[in-house]
């Protein structure tokens, strides 16, 4: 019998599930009976499940009185055809030892004065900037040994269609959606304002904040702007969309754009240019082009007038885009596109100029891409990984992997919507998923490619011009800043 290793990582005060499975040789015979006897680290009851007679994991839970710190330990596993309490008829072999580590981490908060982190730019719109790289640039070395967090806003399970959203952060003031679009103060996390109707994802542009809403749950998403620092409305335009589509804003200095599809600037409010031609993308941008996608084609409009420049075939007529298609402008003339849906996903390159594909890869895709140099950052469950979700490194040039880490969270199940995120910040990447158990947020070396930290909340993932790094917990509306220096 083999077991998996235990290796957690909590917060202080809060519980974490853990899973070991248990690995057997040959077929178990039934019935049998295990326990588990634990050390004061976790609480008592265990949940045993059994995996085709060849295995069985349990699931215990760490206490939330568990001191601040590193240790390891070992579980007495036993296996028994009897009663397990007196497990007087024990298993073959039983019982086993299983070693476990665990990190118990501070939830002290450290509030240092707020400092420009050189080299780094407003994140005004999800990944980061127009082109949506989800790359910090600075020429500062960051040590996890540094990281703090800075402070918390704990939310609860949600009962909302709306999800917290992906922050932006621009001149010290947070803003999230989801239920509704609150800004909250960078240094401590006070409450500046917050809205009454629910909110998709936040752009920031000029002074405002644009975003998709809605006052009740049915209604067609409307676009709504706001002052950034008061919070009162600045005009509501006569745009609407569907619910699906409540996300797919992008903002530069001047303007912001939507793929449905329009040009507004950013101060007033004054639609430049419209064209409705709806379509579930995530438009990026870069010099004088707006980009799209859908499941067949590349767009690339001009953003002066908002003509064609250039539509290119994917070759994916018969994908299935379950989630907006992804773009990310690659310099001047490539664009990036990912087609990231469960068991179904695409990741390619296309250059503009040459109006081609210029590489396109097939796999179990988890994220959206980022984009630092001539580096592509995904994560992927490669085959024959077995569910194991994996940070790879890829050339932007050619699509060929380069280096891959794999994570250490619990194995992504077949079916499971698993859905990761990733911010590439000076020298290291950092990697963070949605998944409600088994999860944490990582700080992986550019490189060493080794994982240098490792914080046991986990979301959507957001990096401000003060090198502070945010985390959002859709499920349960909770956000985390955490100092990076």
């Amino acid at each position: 019998m083999t077991f998996d290793k235990p290796d957690v990582v909590v917060l202080q005060g809060d519980s974490e599930q853990v899973t070991v499975k248990a690995t057997s040789t040959k077929a178990l015979s039934a019935p049998l009976n295990v326990r588990v006897d634990a050390t004061d680290e976790f609480v008592s009851g265990t949940t045993v499940t059994y995996e085709k007679i060849a295995g069985f994991e349990f699931n215990l839970s760490t206490a939330t009185s568990a001191p601040v710190g590193k240790r390891s330990g070992v579980l007495k596993v036993f296996l028994c055809s009897d009663d397990a309490r007196v497990c007087n008829s024990p298993y073959p072999g039983s019982p086993w030892t299983v070693p476990y580590e665990i990190e118990v981490v501070s939830k002290a908060l450290k509030q240092t004065p707020l400092a420009m982190l050189p080299g780094a730019v407003a994140w005004n719109n999800l990944g980061g900037n127009a082109a949506r790289t989800g790359y910090v640039t600075t020429n500062i070395t960051l040590s996890p040994a540094n990281f703090s967090l800075r402070w918390a806003k704990r939310g609860g399970p949600s009962t909302s269609m709306w999800r917290l959203t992906e922050a932006v952060v621009v001149d010290g003031r947070v803003y999230t959606g989801g239920n509704s679009l609150r800004a909250y103060g960078e240094a401590d996390g006070t409450l500046l304002w917050g809205s009454s109707f629910n909110s998709g994802p936040a752009v920031v542009s000029q002074g405002n904040v644009f975003s998709y809403a809605d006052e009740t749950t049915f209604a067609p998403n409307r676009l709504y702007v706001r002052n950034a620092v008061t919070g009162s409305s600045v005009n509501t335009p006569d745009h609407y969309e569907g619910q699906e589509d409540r996300s797919l804003l992008v903002a530069d200095d001047d303007s912001v754009y939507a793929p449905f599809t329009f040009r507004m600037t950013a101060v007033d409010g004054i639609v430049a240019w419209r064209d409705y031609a709806p379509m579930r993308s995530l438009p990026s941008r870069a010099s004088d082009r707006l980009y799209m996608a859908d499941a067949s084609n590349v767009y690339a409009r001009d953003i002066k007038d908002g003509r064609e420049i250039a539509r290119i075939a994917t070759g994916g007529e018969q994908r299935e885009v379950r989630r907006a298609t992804g773009t990310l402008a690659d310099g001047q003339d490539r664009v990036l596109v990912s087609h990231f849906n469960q068991g179904n996903a695409s990741l390619g390159s296309y250059s503009i100029g040459q109006k081609q594909k210029l590489w396109d890869v097939e796999a179990s895709f988890l994220s959206r891409p980022a984009l630092a140099g001539d580096t592509v950052y995904v994560v992927n469950v490669p085959q024959p990984a077995k569910g194991v979700a994996t940070l790879e490194a890829r050339s932007s040039a050619t699509g060929a992997v380069v280096w891959s880490t794999p994570l250490p969270d619990a194995v992504v199940p077949v079916g499971e919507e698993a859905v990761y995120h990733v911010a590439v910040v000076g020298n290291l990447v950092f990697v963070s998923s949605d998944r409600k158990f088994g999860a944490s947020t990582y700080a992986i070396d550019r490189s060493s490619h080794a994982i240098g930290w490792r914080h046991p909340v986990n979301g959507s993932l957001a990096v401000s011009d003060n090198g502070i790094l945010y985390v959002a917990q859709a499920l349960d509306a909770s956000l985390f800043a955490i100092n990076l220096r």
